[in-house]
């Protein structure tokens, strides 16, 4: 059976060769109650309002996660010019693969990345804190902006929305929660105005509001578009 520890031993190189060499590939740290799914799933959005939002964005493809949390891509689009993509993970029994969190950024199951031909990214992150814990290795700086943007959303949240409760129909305590949303916005509103990378800048454009209501913020989509 010595033949057999020499075949697993070639296959292990083989895979690490193939992971090196892949465009998209990484390792997600697992949990022990068995509660997810061992996909991982590549979305692309096909317009702005598809971007970070439920149930929209076209699944192209999708890897196994194997049981070390290891996944790979061996082909994402072309894209000669850099391309926003989101990776997503859900837990076992979801019906809608496409299905993205945005309600509790402690536990969103998914991250926006840029691509581009040639590129090679190598990622990892915790499964159960998909966005909150993810990260690159040597980012591009579109990238770099992303998880940038990232980080300043995850705070904001903590900062402003985590800690007020909404539910409560106390005109004061609405008029807080207003501001705290108000406040939480104006941080990814400002990375927005302030960074020099397209696709960063679309994704908070989207974030500061999933679903669309810009209604008390027109000044901000104005400036945006032009």
């Amino acid at each position: 059976m010595k033949w057999f520890g020499y075949f697993l031993v070639v296959l292990q190189l083989l895979q690490t060769s193939c992971t090196g060499q892949a465009p998209l590939s990484g390792k997600l740290q697992l949990t022990s109650d068995d509660a997810w799914a061992n996909m991982i799933y590549l979305i692309q959005p096909r317009s702005l309002d598809e971007v970070a939002s439920n149930f929209t964005g076209q699944v192209i493809d999708s890897a196994q996660v194997r049981a070390d949390g290891s996944f790979v891509f061996a082909k994402l689009p072309d894209a000669p010019d850099p391309i926003l993509l989101e990776l997503a993970v859900q837990k076992k029994g979801e019906r809608f693969v496409n299905r993205l969190e945005n309600e509790n950024l402690a536990t969103a199951n998914y991250v926006p990345i840029v691509w581009k031909n040639g590129w090679r990214l190598q990622v990892k992150t915790a499964i159960a804190t998909f966005q909150s814990s993810f990260n690159i290795e040597n980012p591009t700086p579109e990238n770099a902006a992303l998880l940038e943007l990232r980080d300043i959303r995850q705070k904001a949240f903590q900062q402003f929305i985590a800690k007020n409760n909404s539910d409560e129909h106390d005109e004061t305590k609405l008029l807080e929660a207003e501001a705290a949303r108000l406040n939480f916005q104006r941080a990814l509103m400002d990375f927005a105005q302030a960074t020099d990378e397209l696709l960063p800048a679309l994704v908070a454009i989207r974030w500061v509001s999933p679903n669309n209501d810009y209604e008390r913020i027109p000044e901000f989509l104005v400036a945006q578009c032009q």
